[in-house]
């Protein structure tokens, strides 16, 4: 069976059973796809803590061919972000990112926006994040073909997604926690 390589950022992951894990990934080549890591638990050699987001990895795959499963069979990492890990600010900002993505379903072509922005996020120093998350959606939803759009609030962001999803997305939450938390003098 043929293993396929590709650079992808970890969205999100789920336990199946006792020893399997989910992993939802954005693809630099696949756009988001889902994949199983089989004894993702319990393989230290393999995975040791990698399948959490955000982290951006070169996955290695194998498809079955008897059914849709992708079977994720090792990682190499890439980048784990540790200020994002470790900051709570910068925790609800990545979770928006990764989270935008899922919601949106992206395409390759938002691979290099999300990877962009989770940098920008993991090397902030001072002045106010919500610019980088506002920057980061009217960017995402442009190269998804949406359009260009001008957002210069979370009122306008809420707005346009409303309209383009028909309804106020739940994670819409972590920008209300973002703003509470952050100020334009954090450090």
């Amino acid at each position: 069976m043929e293993i396929l390589s590709e650079r992808a950022i970890v969205l999100s992951r789920r336990y199946i059973g006792e020893d399997d894990v989910l992993v939802c990934l954005l693809g630099k080549q696949s756009g988001i796809f889902w994949s199983v890591a089989k004894h993702g638990r319990k393989s230290l050699k393999r995975f040791l803590n990698l399948l959490e987001p955000p982290s951006i990895l070169d996955v290695y795959l194998r498809k079955i061919f008897f059914g849709s499963k992708i079977i994720l069979e090792k990682v190499d990492v890439i980048e784990t972000f540790p200020k994002i890990k470790s900051d709570i600010v910068r925790i609800f900002s990545s979770w928006f990112v990764l989270e935008f993505c899922r919601a949106f379903w992206a395409s390759p072509d938002s691979f290099q926006v999300a990877e962009r922005n989770l940098y920008l996020i993991e090397n902030f120093e001072k002045g106010n994040i919500m610019d980088i998350l506002l920057k980061f959606s009217a960017e995402f939803l442009d190269c998804e073909g949406y359009g260009r759009m001008t957002i210069k609030s979370k009122l306008d962001l809420i707005k346009v997604c409303q309209d383009l999803y028909g309804t106020e997305l739940k994670f819409f939450g972590l920008l209300d926690r973002v703003e509470e938390l952050n100020n334009p003098t954090y450090t």
